[in-house]
């Protein structure tokens, strides 16, 4: 008797404490934009449907179409926001103007995506490139002759 009593409250802490870590490292993962390592950047975007009407379908397709138009610029936005906080040893200020940044940016892919209940559509664009974090702080303080 005291087993069945045990198992049957044991069962339902288990389950409960599985929900939460998952809710926990899930919205960890989703709402912040940055490098994940030194070869990986993501940039997370979220886009509401431009439409309020029609069906659940048409709403979601409305965002992850506007989204996917975005995503690239989005990126490229995060990266250069990204090169600004680097610091540079000779103190001088970054530079995020570099065409290589923007390739970088270019060299990415949606690498997940997800719904939110009013339709919204969370895209996670990632970009791997070798060392990608060391060339950006180097390109960020490269300075032009």
């Amino acid at each position: 008797m005291k087993q069945l009593l045990i198992t049957i409250l044991f069962i339902p802490c288990i389950f409960l404490a599985c929900l939460q870590f998952q809710k926990t490292a899930t919205n960890e993962y989703i709402e912040t934009s940055g490098f994940a390592d030194k070869n990986t950047f993501r940039a997370v975007v979220k886009v509401k449907p431009e439409m309020t009407n029609g069906s659940l379908v048409e709403r979601r397709e409305s965002a992850y179409l506007k989204a996917k138009t975005e995503i690239k610029q989005f990126a490229l936005e995060q990266l250069v926001n990204y090169a600004l906080t680097v610091k540079c040893e000779d103190d001088n200020p970054p530079q995020a103007d570099s065409e290589r940044i923007k390739k970088f940016a270019q060299k990415g892919y949606i690498s997940d995506e997800y719904y939110d209940a009013d339709g919204s559509v969370n895209l996670i664009y990632s970009i791997k490139v070798r060392s990608l974090k060391s060339k950006i702080n180097t390109e960020a303080c490269r300075r032009k002759k």
